[in-house]
């Protein structure tokens, strides 16, 4: 009689360790996958901001006179250009990086002189 108690037994205590060999593998897989994503956002984000510092230049470098959109690389510029004053000019550039959720975007302003 006392047997068929031990039976019972064995298998709770093999499902109780396989359980925790599950637990354990989850917590070890779960911080490389967290890590992957934050270095894809930061290399989306160091995408954006670059593009953002591009789309100055190339207004400054070609005298782009007016709000345009232009595809570089692996993303957007959008160049905002206005008048601040007399002979001087707002360039507003704004980097997008698309991205698995919602594209990542980073801004560079610069006030230039001109006619």
């Amino acid at each position: 009689m006392r047997r068929r108690n031990e039976r019972g037994s064995t298998l709770v205590f093999t499902l109780s360790i396989l359980g925790l060999l599950a637990a354990l593998a989850a917590v070890l897989v779960a911080p490389p996958q967290m890590a992957a994503r934050r270095v894809d956002l930061y290399y989306r984000k160091l995408q954006a901001r670059e593009l953002s510092v591009a789309g100055v230049e190339l207004a400054r470098t070609w005298g782009v006179a007016t709000n345009a959109e232009v595809a570089l690389g692996n993303g957007t510029v959008v160049i905002g250009v206005r008048k601040v004053a007399a002979g001087q000019w707002r360039l507003e550039s704004t980097g997008r990086v698309a991205g698995p959720k919602v594209p990542v975007e980073q801004q560079t302003e610069m006030t230039v002189t001109g006619p």
